[in-house]
């Protein structure tokens, strides 16, 4: 499928500093109906995304560390567990695309938009032959790297729009985002921005959660939640 990932991390070339603070994600995805996200996000490149759908509190959250990049822990909250997972294993857990063919992006640049009272850029990109679409609308005030990683990975990655994005000298970071390929619709939206201070203990296991195996693995060790980073192996 066309995959949206690909879209973002193409800040200008003056671009101002990372974005620290929660950014409010709403998507909508065909057979799945609405998903509501508060998206947690450090200057540094940590994140956490809380998810859950319908607007009730937060069900499931992935954590990830600038410095483990090959790291990715989830918090089952109603159970109030947490799992280790591998950047490399949520990879994998995505759908796969159809088989590569020759293809081509065109890209039409359509106006200035203002999303969530944020002005943008709509930005249009088509495959060609398949004829499958995305509409982008960029902004180039807020950066954050990877976004669509932590927003919806479920969409998946083609870098081929990305690149495309960037040879036309667009960029920055998508406040809205629709894939229409053969019918099927995603929308992603920041409905809400807001910039400011996140605390430390936002983006460590909480106190009380304990450790259980991912799915199709087994892990009978007892563990306990990580110690704060910095204190593993003695430095950070």
């Amino acid at each position: 499928m066309l995959l949206l990932l690909s879209l973002l991390g193409t800040a200008p070339a003056k671009a101002p500093p990372p974005f620290e603070g929660v950014l409010h994600v709403e998507a909508t995805i065909e057979q799945v109906g609405a998903v509501k996200s508060h998206v947690l996000v450090r200057r540094n490149g940590d994140s956490r995304v809380d998810t859950a759908g319908g607007g009730v509190d937060a069900q499931v959250s992935m954590l990830r560390w600038h410095d483990q990049p090959a790291r990715v822990v989830q918090l089952l909250h109603d159970e109030k567990q947490w799992v280790e997972l591998s950047a490399e294993a949520v990879g994998a857990s995505l759908p796969e695309g159809p088989p590569e063919l020759p293809k081509t992006i065109d890209v039409k640049r359509i106006g200035r938009e203002r999303v969530s009272g944020v002005m943008t850029e709509h930005v249009q990109l088509r495959e060609v032959p398949s004829g499958a679409v995305i509409d982008v609308w960029l902004t180039p005030d807020i950066v954050v790297e990877g976004a669509f990683t932590l927003i919806a990975p479920e969409i998946g990655n083609d870098q081929r729009f990305g690149d495309a994005l960037v040879r036309r000298g667009f960029g920055g970071y998508p406040m809205k985002a629709i894939s229409n390929e053969a019918g099927h619709v995603i929308t992603v939206t920041t409905v809400k921005v807001e910039r400011k201070k996140l605390a430390d203990d936002a983006f460590e296991v909480p106190k009380g959660y304990t450790k259980t195996a991912p799915p199709k693995a087994a892990d009978d060790a007892e563990a306990k939640p990580p110690p704060p980073r910095g204190e593993e192996n003695g430095s950070r």
